[in-house]
C-alpha cells in the first residue's frame, strides 16, 4: 500500500492553509510537553560544549581549530555553528536552563512543520502526530544531546528546498545547506550520500533533479559544484582518519542493530537520561515491529524511506558512529513507515503510548531517577560559586562546560584547561585560592582522580571541605572545597597531580 503521488510536486499543499491547519495541533502538543521537561534536568557536559565559544571565554576547551581569533571547529567532526547562533542570545539574556533548551525545542517544532509539508497528504496528519509525540524526538529536541537539533533542521530544510516546485537558484541554495550541514557535523555526509542514492533510484525525484539542472546556468552549476567539492573536502578532511572509514571487520553489526532498535523505541534515551528501566518501551517496540511487518506485506513506495534506509546502512558500516544521536540522522524512517501503514486507530494508540512513555520519563525525572551527569545539583553549585569571592576550578569530568555557560570569565580560575585534564598543576594555581568542585567519593566520573588531586593540592594549599550538595534523592553528589594558597606549603619544582 503506497501513498506516492504521481509527480511529487507539493506546491499546492505548501501554500494551502486549509491542509496545514492540522500541523498546529501536534506542534502545540510538542511545545507544551517539551516545556514540561526543560527545567527537570541540569546542564549536561555535551549539551554545553558550545559554552566556551558562545560566551567568548579565555579557555581553550572545545576550541579544536581556530582561524585567527575565530573558533572554526569545537571538535574534529563538529563545527562551531551552534555556538555562534547562541552567542547573540547570551549577550542579551542571562544564561539559564530555559535559554539553553527553548531554542532547540522551537527549532524542532519548525522541523515538524517543514517535514510534514513534504510528506504525502494521505498520511501527513498521522505522521505529524507520530513525530511530534515521539519520545526520542522530544527528548533530543529538549536536551539536544548529540547535538542533533541543527543537524535535523538542516536536513529537513534541504528536503524542503529540493521538493519545492520553483527551480530558480535552488541548486546553489541546496549546496549552501549541504555545506552548512557538513560544517555542523561531519556525519551529515551520510544524508547527502543517501539523498544521491534516492534521487538516482526514484524516478520522480530523478526528473525533479533534471528539471533543476535544466533551469540553472552551466556556469552556475560549475561554480556550485567546485565550491561544494572544495568545501566538502575541507570540512570532512579532519574526519578522514581510519576510524571513520568503512571497516566492516571492526564493526559490531549486531550491537548496531540493538542501538537502532533502542533509538526507535526510546530505550536509548532512557539509558542516557534515567537510572531505571521503562517497561512500556518494550510495548512500543512490538508496535513498531508490527508496522514494519505490515510494510513488507504491503510495500510502501516513499523516497524518504529510501534515504532513511541508506543512512541506517551507513550507520551499520561506519566504525565511529555508535550512538542514538547518530541513528537519529535516519529519522523519521520508522515513523513514516507507521504513518503509511496505520489507520487512525493505530495512530491514536501509538500517540497515546508515546504520551504514556513521556509521562513515565517525567515522573522518574521528578523523583530523581536520573544519571548524575544530568542532575540539577550542578545549578546549585553554580549559584554557590556566584555567591563566593573566589573563582572555581572543575575537579572532574562533566562539570566544566556547564560552569562556563553559567559563570563569567573571571569566575573561572583556570582559563586554559581544567585541573583534572592536565598532567601537572598549572603555575597560575600555585599561589591562587579557588573553589574546587568535584563529585563526592564513590560517584566520580574518573574514580580515584579526585582523591589523588586533593593529595597533590595539599602540598601547596590549605583545603577546606566547605559545602556538600545533594541530588534529588537527598544523596551527596557534589562537594565544593575552598582551596586556599599557603605560601608555607609551596614546594619548589613542578607538582604532578597524578
Amino acid at each position: 500500500m503506497g501513498c506516492e503521488p504521481s509527480n511529487y510536486t507539493y506546491v499546492r499543499y505548501l501554500h494551502n492553509p486549509a491542509t496545514n491547519n492540522f500541523i498546529w495541533a501536534p506542534s502545540l502538543v510538542m511545545l507544551l510537553v517539551g516545556c514540561l521537561f526543560v527545567p527537570l534536568l541540569g546542564p549536561h557536559y555535551d549539551e554545553c560544549l558550545i559554552s566556551v565559544v558562545a560566551r567568548g571565554h579565555d579557555a581553550q576547551l572545545f576550541r579544536w581549530q581556530n582561524i585567527g581569533d575565530w573558533t572554526f571547529r569545537v571538535m574534529p567532526y563538529m563545527g562551531a555553528m551552534k555556538a555562534y547562533l547562541f552567542a547573540p542570545l547570551l549577550r542579551f539574556f542571562e544564561p539559564s536552563i530555559w535559554l539553553l533548551r527553548m531554542p532547540s525545542l522551537i527549532l524542532a517544532i519548525v522541523v515538524v512543520w517543514l517535514f510534514s509539508t513534504v510528506t504525502h497528504p494521505a498520511c501527513r496528519a498521522r505522521f505529524s502526530w507520530l513525530y511530534a509525540t515521539d519520545p526520542t524526538v522530544i527528548l533530543l529536541a529538549v536536551f539536544d544531546w548529540g547535538p542533533t537539533t541543527l543537524m535535523t533542521l538542516l536536513k529537513t530544510v534541504f528536503l524542503w528546498m529540493f521538493l519545492k516546485s520553483s527551480a530558480n537558484a535552488r541548486g546553489p541554495l541546496l549546496a549552501v545547506i549541504a555545506i552548512l550541514g557538513l560544517y555542523d557535523k561531519s556525519n551529515f555526509v551520510w544524508f547527502l550520500l543517501a539523498m544521491a542514492f534516492a534521487v538516482m533510484v526514484h524516478q520522480p525525484w530523478r526528473r525533479r533533479m533534471i528539471v533543476l539542472v535544466g533551469h540553472t546556468s552551466p556556469w552556475v552549476i560549475l561554480l556550485t559544484a567546485l565550491t561544494f567539492t572544495c568545501m566538502s573536502v575541507y570540512l570532512l578532511w579532519p574526519s578522514l582518519d581510519p576510524t571513520l572509514l568503512l571497516q566492516g571487520g571492526d564493526v559490531d553489526v549486531g550491537r548496531r542493530f540493538v542501538v537502532i532498535g533502542e533509538t526507535f523505541t526510546g530505550s536509548a534515551l532512557a539509558h542516557q537520561l534515567l537510572d531505571c528501566q521503562l517497561p512500556l518501551l518494550g510495548m512500543k517496540g512490538l508496535i513498531l515491529v508490527a508496522a514494519m511487518v505490515a510494510a513488507v506485506k504491503r510495500p510502501v513506495r516513499d523516497p524518504h524511506l529510501l534515504w532513511g534506509a541508506v543512512v541506517l546502512v551507513l550507520f551499520l558500516a561506519t566504525e565511529r558512529g555508535k550512538g542514538p544521536h547518530h541513528v537519529f540522522m535516519a529519522y523519521p524512517f520508522p515513523l513514516l513507515i507507521a504513518a503509511h501503514v496505520w489507520g487512525k486507530r493505530m495512530t491514536l494508540l501509538c500517540v497515546a503510548m508515546n504520551l504514556s512513555i513521556l509521562t513515565c520519563f517525567y515522573g522518574h525525572m521528578r523523583q530523581g531517577d536520573i544519571r548524575q551527569t544530568w542532575d540539577p545539583a550542578l545549578l546549585e553549585a553554580i549559584q554557590y560559586v556566584r555567591e563566593q569571592d573566589l573563582p572555581m576550578v572543575a575537579g572532574d569530568w562533566g562539570i566544566q562546560t556547564g560552569m562556563h555557560l553559567f559563570l563569567e570569565n573571571d569566575q573561572i580560575a583556570l582559563p586554559d584547561d581544567d585541573l583534572w585534564r592536565g598532567q601537572q598543576l598549572p603555575e597560575s594555581l600555585r599561589d591562587q585560592s579557588f573553589i574546587l568542585i568535584s563529585f563526592v567519593s564513590g560517584r566520580e566520573a574518573f574514580p580515584s582522580l579526585s582523591s589523588s588531586l586533593i593529595k597533590r593540592l595539599s602540598n601547596t594549599h590549605v583545603i577546606e571541605r566547605e559545602k556538600v550538595i545533594y541530588d534529588l534523592k537527598s544523596r551527596p553528589i557534589l562537594v565544593c572545597r575552598r582551596v586556599v594558597a599557603s605560601p608555607n606549603r609551596i614546594l619548589h619544582g613542578t607538582v604532578n597531580i597524578f
